[in-house]
């Protein structure tokens, strides 16, 4: 009868050890670090923290680790479910609220990803006008989100690049303003129908986006 016992309670165990581990998803996350879309520069030495989130359980970390020369980083991790999402932190700048990698499915693998500090490409202003202007003309206009004018004295050449901006990766719902004098700039500023204004639909990491000024 002991031995019964003793036989139905390891089966039992190894039956709940099977459903445990079935129960389990390992994942692999890999990727280099580096400071800019633009230089490429590895980011060595930092110390990177991989937390996940769930419907009932929030910012559970993972796993830890740390950039080598190259600014590779690697996480092996087991977790209860396949369709929580992850973020990867600075855990130097958590504080700052710094975040390398936001809001992505944790399964399956996700293996030899770029990750950019600064995930930034370049808008780049060209002027295409029909009209013909002259050194009384003085083209306004202002970077998106920002609210400080600029000003360039006329005359200007045909695919002239009058300007350019680092601007931050992904959609948007801003827009470039710009007019010929105050007056001109200012009533296209105020305008909710886009009288000369250029909305910016998506910037691509370290390429250049062209917004051509035309009258």
């Amino acid at each position: 009868m002991k031995t019964k016992l003793i036989t139905i309670l390891s089966i039992g165990l190894f039956l709940f050890s099977a459903c445990k581990e079935d129960n389990e998803f390992k994942s692999l996350v890999t990727g280099n670090l580096y400071s800019d879309c633009f230089s490429n520069s590895p980011l060595k030495n930092r110390k990177l923290k991989l937390i996940y989130s769930t419907k009932s359980r929030q910012n559970g970390t993972l796993a830890e680790t740390t950039t080598d020369a190259n600014g590779f980083f690697k996480f092996i991790y087991e977790h209860e479910n396949r369709y929580a999402k992850i973020k990867i932190e600075d855990v130097d700048l958590i504080q700052y609220g710094v975040i390398i990698v936001d809001n992505i499915f944790s399964y399956p693998n996700r293996t030899k990803m770029k990750v950019y500090y600064q995930s930034n490409g370049k808008l780049m202003y060209k002027t295409a006008f029909n009209n013909t202007y002259n050194q009384s003309d003085t083209l306004y206009y202002r970077h998106p989100g920002s609210t400080k004018i600029k000003t360039l004295v006329g005359p200007f050449n045909k695919d002239q690049i009058i300007d350019s901006l680092l601007f931050p990766t992904g959609k948007t719902h801003l827009k470039f303003y710009w007019g010929i004098g105050y007056a001109d700039f200012r009533k296209n500023f105020k305008s909710s129908e886009c009288y000369h204004c250029i909305p910016i639909e998506q910037v691509a990491c370290g390429q250049n986006t062209f917004l051509t000024i035309k009258d």
